[in-house]
């Protein structure tokens, strides 16, 4: 007989043992499982994750790590099973930072007479023409398994000070 389950989102992280059960034993009873498509996140992993916040000892804290390259292009989840396999932490989104733009930034590379009167310019007329260009910090929380991970992002992660070994 044929079933249409409902996954959820752990399924494939923190639920997996449910996952392998079922499939193992499906067969066994007559069931054949086949996958709800188009489903969407109940949210009670959210849940868990706050449940899990909570019990965090001293010693754990948000902080911020350089993503692994080999990351860069991948999901969301993927990098998540990452931090929970290798460093016992718990990814909880991601952090990009955009650079304010400066004068320095459109000048030659070769400082001429030209450029240094054009940064004296900018100086003496006391007004901040990049003040909106940019130095604005992105963040996302919880975006989603199927998120890809970019270059200039980096991870927010919940979990011990010092990686690993």
């Amino acid at each position: 007989m044929k079933y249409t389950y409902y996954p959820g989102c752990s399924v494939n992280a923190t639920a997996n043992i449910y996952r392998d059960s079922i499939t193992a034993i499906a067969p066994a009873l007559g069931l054949e499982l086949e996958e709800l498509e188009d489903w969407n996140c109940c949210g009670a992993t959210a849940y868990m994750s706050v449940k899990e916040l909570m019990s965090f000892s001293m010693g754990r804290q948000i902080t911020t790590r350089q993503i692994p390259s080999n990351f860069y292009g991948r999901r969301f989840d993927e990098l998540f099973t990452h931090y929970r396999e290798k460093e016992g932490a718990m990814l909880i989104g991601v952090i990009s930072e955009s650079k304010k733009l400066s004068i320095d930034d459109f000048l030659s590379e070769d400082p001429s007479s030209i450029d240094d009167f054009i940064k004296r310019k900018f100086a003496e007329s006391e007004k901040d023409l990049f003040a909106d260009t940019g130095g604005k910090l992105g963040v996302l929380i919880n975006p989603g398994w199927d998120y890809t991970i970019k270059e200039d992002e980096r991870a927010l992660v919940i979990g011990e000070t010092k990686a690993r070994s």
